[in-house]
């Protein structure tokens, strides 16, 4: 079980990475054709047709294929002002409820996501105004993204969980020169 467990977070890990670089590569696209729109706008006194439109749908891809990393990596804010004060296996029991409420809200957002994207998606001839892009792509990317944040999250709950239960008081023995127990394998 075990063993499944780590070859599943591998999998979630390499889509989140893979979904990193499309987001660094849709952050280049974004500035690309601000730079373009820019000059175009100041020197030629002809801005970029639909450059606001390009860049409000790229932010769309860029937010939601790079947070999956951001929750991987634990890079997300946090106000940790009461939390801190905690033991470090409280502190990690703490993480975990808070992990598992923001997977659980991830849940009803992708459920909320895949209403909307089926809707969207089905209404092809809604789009922007000046180039009418349609929005149905977009909500399935942010559906995609949404369901790997979950996994992600899951992922994180599962690790804390895993650490909480098989805390050793002297795992930090390091300091003290004790050597530490291990409590689960």
């Amino acid at each position: 079980m075990k063993k499944m467990l780590i070859m599943a977070a591998k999998a979630v890990h390499m889509v989140s990475n893979l979904f990193a670089w499309i987001s660094a590569a849709v952050l280049f696209f974004m500035a690309s054709v601000s730079f373009v729109d820019v000059i175009g706008r100041y020197f030629f006194h002809h801005p970029l047709t639909g450059a606001q439109e390009i860049i409000e749908v790229s932010m769309s891809i860029f937010v939601y294929t790079g947070l999956a990393l951001a929750i991987k990596l634990r890079r997300c804010i946090a106000v940790p002002v009461i939390v801190e004060r905690l033991s470090p296996r409280i502190q990690l029991l703490v993480t975990a409820v808070g992990n598992a409420l923001c997977c659980g809200m991830s849940g009803l957002l992708i459920w909320q996501l895949a209403l909307s994207s089926a809707k969207q998606l089905a209404r092809s001839s809604v789009g922007t105004p000046v180039l009418k892009i349609p929005y149905g792509p977009f909500y399935a990317i942010a559906l995609v993204g949404y369901v790997l944040i979950a996994l992600e999250l899951l992922i994180l709950v599962i690790t804390d969980l895993h650490d909480f239960i098989c805390w050793n008081s002297t795992r930090n023995a390091g300091v003290t020169g004790e050597e530490g127990t291990e409590t689960c394998k």
